[in-house]
């Protein structure tokens, strides 16, 4: 199961900092929108 995760992230390591940085891009996004706008 360890192993597998290891794959995955290995997989998908070069994505997730991207990946993680939209997703943080959206959330803020929709919280200006929702609070400010």
């Amino acid at each position: 199961m360890i192993n597998l995760h290891n794959k995955i992230v290995e997989h998908f390591g070069k994505y997730a900092g991207y990946g993680q940085q939209f997703l943080f891009k959206n959330e803020r996004e929709s919280f200006d929108k929702k609070w400010l706008g």
